[in-house]
């Protein structure tokens, strides 16, 4: 599986299309050769990149995920309610003005990520978010091999990471809210492991001594992580 980090509750970082930095990527991470151990960085730990806003997913119940491998001459199209297009772009030649139409729930030119929040699906179209700050939705055509659909459970569970707010939504022993609680590392990566209804497990720690817990990944229909697409 190839590790993006998913970066969800984007609305927090800055864009900069001159440097191509994805602004809701994941901080780089080293790793310990002698431990297997994935070390994250002391400048930006789990739990302080995490917004006090929520995010809305009740009226959605996935992404629409680019999927043009490492092909980045792909053109990826998206639709008027009309059925005209609107924007085609490509990885290998974005530039400022279209990166400037769309914001969308996660973007990254360098890693050949684009991610928007699918909202509805309509004949021969998906529905998605292209702006987050605006609600502006555009289509993307359901059969275009550039896209793919995935659910949100899909999605979460092939990120490398994510993060949440361990205070309101701390790391339990068993998928239950009266499971007894497990001690939080701020030190760590809480990795994806398998979702059991509105309850995600993790793991951290090393590979010879992986450690296990669980955490909610909605509620209500809020997302309750932040996604970390790369390592």
């Amino acid at each position: 599986m190839r590790y993006y980090s998913i970066t969800v509750m984007l609305f927090l970082a800055f864009w900069s299309c001159s440097q191509g930095q994805d602004f809701r990527s994941a901080p780089q991470q080293t790793s310990d050769p002698k431990t297997k151990k994935v070390t994250p960085p002391n400048a930006q730990k789990t739990q302080d990149v995490l917004s006090e806003r929520e995010y809305d997913i009740s009226h959605s119940k996935g992404v629409v995920v680019a999927n043009v491998g490492d092909h980045v001459s792909i053109p990826l199209s998206l639709y008027n309610q009309d059925g005209t297009l609107w924007l085609t772009i490509a990885f290998e030649e974005v530039n400022k003005e279209q990166l400037a139409k769309i914001h969308p729930f996660a973007l990254s030119v360098d890693e050949l990520l684009l991610v928007f929040k699918c909202v509805g699906r309509t004949k021969g179209y998906y529905t998605v978010v292209i702006n987050e700050q605006t609600g502006e939705r555009k289509y993307v055509k359901s059969d275009d091999p550039g896209f793919k659909f995935e659910r949100w459970e899909e999605h979460i569970l092939d990120c490398f990471s994510v993060g949440f707010n361990a205070s309101k939504n701390p790391v339990k022993i068993a998928p239950a809210d009266e499971s007894k609680l497990l001690p939080f590392d701020k030190e760590e990566f809480y990795m994806p492991v398998k979702i059991q209804k509105d309850w995600l497990q993790v793991k951290w720690g090393d590979e010879e001594n992986w450690k296990y817990g669980w955490i909610k990944w909605q509620e209500a229909g809020t997302l309750l992580l932040y996604l970390f697409y790369t390592a």
